[in-house]
């Protein structure tokens, strides 16, 4: 069999090459000139739809489509900073009765049903809010939304749950119902105690715990009447849902509620009266000196998050570098920003020994007192911005983490309908707007609560009046005894 090749004519190769050449050229022009595709990211204002439902319950919604989850909050105003401080577990005991049982769902079935969906179902009640959330598959979004109606409008308060209440709040906040039990040990930790100063002769301002013991169920139902209202209401739904998908028979329960009652609330501001030190002191067991520092600030809903963020950042990062890495007298000191939607503070704390107690007290008062005086430097500012972006950018984005950001402004989203921008809060920073909010919010001379461990003689102190506690109680007790076995030996010597 012939083979036969195929041959060019040698005039004709370089015309082919040519055109070979011209046709890799133009490729690779146009390649060279198509645009890369682009990159999806998640906007630092979080996108929202926001609307209001004629009997005043808010509707927040955002899609989150990567997600396979829908997240369900309602946020209802009012929380333990409605009640004076032996009733200020009413909230908090009305949120559990609430989730137990409802008029369609017996105790245990709702969250059985949540449950078997794969999804979860809990409540939580803050200092200015109670908020109810059911996250679960997006395919059973109606469920969702029904249990949650259930929860809010549907109640069963009884006394038979009010008891079972009681003791999961008890276990919750560790107080008991022995009332003896609450008396010894009626006293907040140290830091409560501060923050308590914090809100100077408002509800929150509490030198005693609260035990949920005394609450009746005509309070539950009046605590009841008064905030569960839907003008007083704000329903978050996020995940994956279109907002096509929310069709008048989805939202068909929440829309047919007729009430245009409006709730009664009694706002919280902060007013620092009394700056004299706390000082407390330990168990036997204590060791550690707990230094605490603690400063007033707004909630994130004021615009003034960024900067509290980043005092705190600040504050913190001297701290552990004089205490803990330069000098090696603490562990652990560090400052948080600690907020809800309208309060908040900035806690400030390390821990030492006996010995390290004044020096490290001295350190942190003198960094504050340059901090409220100064500032904080542009470069600081600069560094701290550049950080905190990063992180806000990095974090994982789940569904509960995005409802949290929505809750804590939903109410400028009801007046805005759109969503702050927390990275563009960060880039609005400069020295001079950091300043202001210090001036603004800051005293010149701050809470201090110290823990303190017993000393020698604090201890001699204490183990004496156990002594004489205990002589007190065993000697009228053996005088009875010997009284008793006198008797007894009269009887049997007339016998």
């Amino acid at each position: 069999m012939k083979i036969t090749f195929f041959t060019y004519n040698t005039t004709i190769q370089p015309l082919i090459l040519c055109v070979l050449f011209a046709f890799s050229a133009l490729s690779y022009s146009a390649s060279s000139n198509t645009k890369p595709a682009t990159v999806t990211t998640v906007s630092s204002a979080i996108k929202v739809n926001s609307f209001t439902m004629d009997n005043g319950l808010h509707v927040i919604h955002h899609y989150r489509p990567f997600s396979k989850s829908v997240t369900l909050q309602m946020v209802v105003g009012g929380g333990l900073d409605q009640y004076p401080c032996d009733k200020h577990q009413t909230p908090h005991v009305l949120e559990h009765m609430l989730l137990a049982k409802t008029s369609r769902f017996e105790e245990g079935e709702m969250r059985q049903v949540i449950k078997n969906l794969g999804g979860s179902i809990n409540g939580f009640t803050a200092q200015e809010y109670t908020h109810y959330s059911v996250t679960l598959h997006s395919a059973y979004l109606e469920t969702g939304l029904d249990t949650l109606y259930s929860v809010l409008f549907e109640p069963a308060l009884s006394n038979n749950t009010l008891k079972k209440s009681i003791t999961a709040v008890h276990a919750e906040i560790g107080t008991t119902d022995n009332a003896i039990k609450n008396l010894i040990n009626n006293k907040p930790n140290v830091t409560s105690l501060g923050i308590a100063r914090l809100y100077a002769n408002s509800n929150l301002d509490c030198s005693t715990k609260s035990s949920p013991s005394a609450i009746t169920l005509t309070e539950t139902q009046k605590a009841y009447s008064t905030l569960y209202h839907p003008s007083n209401m704000t329903l978050i739904i996020l995940g994956n849902v279109e907002m096509k998908q929310l069709t008048p028979d989805k939202l068909d329960h929440f829309t047919n509620i007729n009430d245009l009652k409006t709730a009664p609330y009694n706002k919280t501001s902060l007013l620092t009266t009394d700056t004299t030190p706390i000082v407390e002191h330990g168990k036997f067991s204590e060791s550690k000196v707990h230094v605490n520092l603690l400063l007033p600030a707004t909630g994130k809903s004021s615009g003034n998050t960024a900067a509290f963020q980043l005092i705190s950042d600040y504050f913190g990062e001297i701290l552990f570098n004089e205490l803990r890495i330069q000098l090696g007298i603490a562990y652990s000191p560090r400052a948080r920003y600690i907020a809800g939607s309208d309060l908040g503070h900035i806690h400030v704390t390390a821990e030492t020994t006996l010995e390290g107690e004044e020096r490290v007290t001295k350190s942190i008062l003198d960094h504050y007192k340059v901090l409220v005086t100064k500032g904080i430097p542009e470069e600081d500012i600069i560094r701290l911005k550049k950080r905190a972006i990063l992180k806000f950018e990095s974090e994982e984005r789940k569904n509960i983490k995005i409802a949290q950001q929505i809750r804590h402004n939903r109410l400028q989203i009801k007046i805005t309908g759109a969503m702050p921008s927390a990275i563009g809060e960060i880039k609005a920073l400069t020295p001079l707007s950091v300043k202001r909010v210090i001036d603004k919010y800051f005293p010149q001379q701050p809470v201090l609560a110290i823990l303190r461990p017993l000393n020698n003689n604090e201890l001699i102190q204490r183990l004496l009046l156990i002594v004489i506690i205990s002589c007190l109680i065993a000697l009228p007790l053996f005088h009875w005894l010997h009284k008793r076995r006198e008797l007894k030996t009269i009887k049997s010597s007339q016998a």
